[in-house]
């Protein structure tokens, strides 16, 4: 999935690039909509693989949330160990969107690249996202889920920082690629860490409440950055906000190599 997800951020950009030099902006935009009603389509046909349950489904209610809530609370405190890590990493998460939103004014406003260089620094960051992909599969029996989620997060977070340090475009385009590779392998391990400890029968209520936290956490990061970003300059907000995320990392990286804890990254029999 993972190689899927990076392969279209590199095809995506360099796409784009050929059909704004071809037909214009106006016309990618429109076309980026139909793709995504082409999508919906598709999604739409896929099989349902709960159709011997249709008729007992129930429609949904103000009841029918509070009683999903009351099944993921029980679960959040019955494993505090599980959301100290998901909530650790979400944050992380969550501030490195932040800075996702600015990227674009960074470079072409601190480093003063043109709109050509911008999407060339994308689409190289896809590069290395891509190979990043193919080395966590290529690597998944050689080293263990706490690197991949630990260490993983930390260097994403690192690639961050050394994004918002760079001064040209060298040093930008060297510093996505590191931050393309290493994300793959905390994204997969991640997922990873999920899929294992959430139990299957909460796993959509609980991904469902748990998206509402990320987008108000990723709107008040968003904010809070282009509000900072307005009293001092932005690459000094966003080091500050990057330099957050590596703390928040390195906390994570701490509570997933605990000795106490480690049968919840162990392979299943």
């Amino acid at each position: 999935m993972s190689m899927m997800n990076s392969g279209s951020f590199l095809i995506g950009p360099a796409l784009a690039g050929v059909l704004i030099a071809l037909f214009g902006t106006t016309w990618c935009v429109i076309l980026n909509a139909v793709t995504f009603f082409f999508c919906a389509f598709c999604i739409a046909r896929l099989p349902d693989v709960e159709n011997e349950n249709l008729n007992q489904r129930e429609p949904i209610t103000l009841k029918i949330l509070i009683s999903d809530w009351q099944v993921v609370k029980g679960f959040i405190k019955q494993d505090p160990y599980f959301m100290k890590v998901y909530l650790l990493f979400q944050t992380s998460l969550m501030i490195a969107f932040a800075l996702d939103s600015q990227e674009v004014t960074f470079i072409k406003q601190d480093l003063a690249q043109s709109d050509q260089l911008y999407g060339l620094i994308v689409s190289i960051a896809g590069v290395g996202a891509l190979i990043g992909a193919a080395a966590s599969a290529a690597f998944a029996k050689r080293f263990s889920l706490q690197l991949y989620l630990g260490i993983g997060m930390v260097l994403t977070a690192v690639g961050y920082l050394l994004f918002y340090s760079t001064v040209d475009f060298l040093t930008a385009t060297v510093a996505f690629i590191f931050l393309g590779f290493f994300m793959a392998f905390c994204n997969a391990g991640y997922d990873t860490f999920y899929q294992k400890n959430v139990p299957t029968a909460i796993m959509g209520r609980f991904g469902s409440l748990a998206s509402m936290l990320q987008s108000f956490m990723q709107i008040v990061f968003t904010f809070t950055l282009g509000l900072m970003s307005e009293w001092f300059s932005l690459q000094t907000a966003a080091i500050g906000f990057a330099s957050i995320a590596v703390v928040m990392t390195l906390l994570l990286c701490i509570q997933v190599f605990s000795q106490r804890h480690k049968h919840y990254y162990e392979e299943a029999d």
